[in-house]
């Protein structure tokens, strides 16, 4: 089976937003973004942004035992309304708890294996 994966340019900060004692996770892609899958070793909420562009599913189990947090968030529109390059999400998670958070970003267009 061959393959071809094109690789892309993606880059992410994330900004603490005391007041709400959450962070803004900002992704930028060089492609325009279909959808996100984010994973998680510790519990983290997603919490609701106001005019949010993407729809959010959790998936509930998951194969793996160490993954406690899996969520594909999905841009919704059709057509040209649907060409975004720049997604902002707001997480929480509980205080004192380290951990890391994957991100997998699908580009628009792209055939998903």
């Amino acid at each position: 089976m061959n393959f071809n994966l094109e690789t892309f340019k993606v880059s992410s900060k994330m900004n603490l937003i005391p007041e709400d004692g959450a962070y803004m996770l900002i992704i930028d892609s060089k492609l325009p973004i279909q959808s996100i899958v984010l994973q998680s070793k510790q519990n983290v909420d997603i919490l609701k942004i106001k005019d949010n562009i993407a729809k959010i599913y959790a998936v509930k189990e998951t194969q793996d035992p160490s993954i406690q947090m899996m969520a594909q968030l999905v841009i919704e529109g059709e057509g040209n309304q649907n060409v975004h390059n720049r997604i902002e999400i707001k997480i929480r998670t509980s205080e004192g708890q380290q951990g890391n958070i994957n991100a997998l970003i699908i580009p628009k267009d792209s055939q998903a294996c």
